[in-house]
């Protein structure tokens, strides 16, 4: 079991330690790191909980199509498990969660793998491995990388509308109750200008 001894090492625990824990001499433990012995289901349970990762990772057995794109573009850049960990800003045992099961929905976890990968973005990485998933609107001539500049730029817009509505409700929530002359509301109206001129940075 390879994720074995990468496992403990980030640990920081001696075989013996993991061997008492699981009740097995350290011999019995260091055939299990080797590959030389297979320990039993039970066994695989005990030490998954004792690393806090699933048995699927401690085994190393791949149940996601990103999690496997992943391991085999590391592998194909000879990235190491602790190289990518460092990469990314996050543990051993993160990677080989990672590899196992994907990656959680994280844009600067895609962003830093990408990164670590010499990848312009995340979607680059999906479309290499034809895990791409989206439908492509067909005026984008399935330009990927239009398409995604497209959606960042209309959640920016998004995101900027829902800041004015949130200027204009909070001034609302301010005035209600007040006297609005029309020269209150001229000078309310210059002071909003000046305090959104574009030229200010």
């Amino acid at each position: 079991m390879e994720n074995l001894k990468l496992l403990r090492t980030e640990k920081k625990v001696t075989q013996k330690e993991v061997a008492d824990y699981l009740g097995v001499a350290r011999t019995t433990y260091t055939q299990y790191e080797t590959g030389a012995s297979e320990p039993d289901i039970n066994t695989i349970i005990k030490i998954a909980n004792y690393f806090g990762v699933s048995s699927d990772t401690l085994l190393g057995i791949e149940n996601n199509e990103i999690g496997s794109a992943i391991k085999e573009e590391r592998e194909k850049q000879g990235l190491s498990v602790k190289d990518l960990a460092e990469s990314l800003g996050v543990t051993l045992k993160d990677v080989l969660e990672y590899e196992t099961n994907g990656i959680p929905d994280d844009d600067r976890l895609e962003e830093k793998i990408a990164e670590a990968f010499n990848m312009d973005s995340f979607v680059e990485f999906l479309d290499i491995y034809n895990l791409y998933n989206e439908v492509i609107p067909s005026h984008f001539d399935g330009d990927i990388k239009a398409y995604e500049d497209f959606k960042k730029a209309l959640a920016k817009d998004q995101e900027d509308d829902s800041n004015t509505r949130h200027v204009i409700d909070t001034v609302a929530a301010h005035l209600e109750g007040k006297n609005l002359t029309p020269k209150k509301v001229k000078l309310l109206e210059q002071y909003i200008d000046a305090l959104f001129d574009e030229d200010d940075d």
